[in-house]
C-alpha cells in the first residue's frame, strides 16, 4: 500500500500520470523532462531499472543518471547501448530517421556504422572509451529493406567487447540465432516464441547463458484465431 506521505502522493508526482501529455512517439517526446516523467512512472509501479537499445544522446543519458543519484528524482536506473549496423541501416524507418536527426541537431554519433572487421573492432573500442556498458547490433534485413550485418561484422564486434566487457544484445531474424551465439551474444531483442524457436534452438541459448525478449508482431497473428 501506498501511503499518505508516500513520493506517489506528493506534488513532485508528475502530472502525466493522472492525464497524459503523450499522444505518438518520436523525436519531440524525448526531451530531459519528459524522460524523467517517464521514468517516475515506472518508478511508481515498482521498476528497479530500465534498458534503451541503441538511440540514445549519451550527454542526456549521463546527466539523467547523475540526477537520479542525486536524488533530483525518483526512478530506476538507466541501462542504455551503443546501436550498431551498416552504415545509415539497422533501425526501421521512422526509428532511422530520428536518430539521424539527433545526430544532426546534437553533432554527436547515435548510431555507429560498421564497415570491416578493423573498423568494427574500433567503433567498439570508442564506444567503450565513452562509458558504454553495452552494445546493441541490427543483423537482420528487414525483408531485404535494409543491409543485413554481415557475420565477419557481428564476429569481430562480438569479440572485441567480450575482450572490453561489454555485452552485445541483437536484433536479428530466428534463424540466425545459433550463428551469433557462437561468438559469444549475451542476448537476443525482440525474440520471436512460435513455432521456429524450436527446441534445439532454446537448449542452444540455454546452454550459452544468453537470454531472449520475447516478442509477437501482427504478422505472428495471421491464420490465428482471435
Amino acid at each position: 500500500m501506498l501511503e499518505e506521505d508516500s513520493y506517489a502522493s506528493s506534488n513532485r508526482w508528475p502530472l502525466s500520470f493522472r492525464l497524459s501529455r503523450r499522444k505518438d512517439w518520436g523525436l519531440h517526446n524525448y526531451g530531459l523532462t519528459n524522460l524523467i516523467d517517464n521514468l517516475e512512472q515506472y518508478a511508481y509501479y515498482g521498476f528497479g531499472a530500465v534498458f534503451s537499445a541503441g538511440s540514445d544522446s549519451l550527454p542526456l543519458m549521463n546527466t539523467l543518471e547523475s540526477q537520479r543519484k542525486s536524488g533530483e528524482f525518483i526512478g530506476p536506473r538507466v541501462l542504455f547501448a551503443a546501436g550498431m549496423a551498416p552504415p545509415n541501416q539497422g533501425p526501421n524507418d521512422q526509428f532511422l530517421t530520428h536518430a539521424l536527426s539527433v545526430e544532426s541537431r546534437f553533432g554527436e554519433t547515435i548510431l555507429y556504422g560498421l564497415e570491416s572487421p578493423t573498423q568494427a573492432r574500433e567503433q567498439v573500442k570508442l564506444v567503450f572509451e565513452k562509458g558504454f556498458k553495452f552494445i546493441k547490433i541490427w543483423v537482420d534485413d528487414r525483408g531485404g529493406s535494409r543491409a543485413k550485418l554481415s557475420p565477419e561484422l557481428y564476429t569481430a564486434v562480438i569479440d572485441e567487447a567480450r575482450k572490453l566487457g561489454i555485452k552485445v544484445f541483437v536484433h536479428q531474424q530466428l534463424h540466425q540465432n545459433a550463428a551469433l551465439l557462437a561468438p559469444g551474444t549475451h542476448g537476443f531483442l525482440h525474440g520471436r516464441i512460435g513455432s521456429d524457436l524450436h527446441q534445439d534452438i532454446a537448449k542452444e541459448i540455454r546452454a550459452a547463458g544468453a537470454f531472449v525478449v520475447p516478442n509477437w508482431g501482427f504478422g505472428d497473428l495471421k491464420g490465428r484465431k482471435q
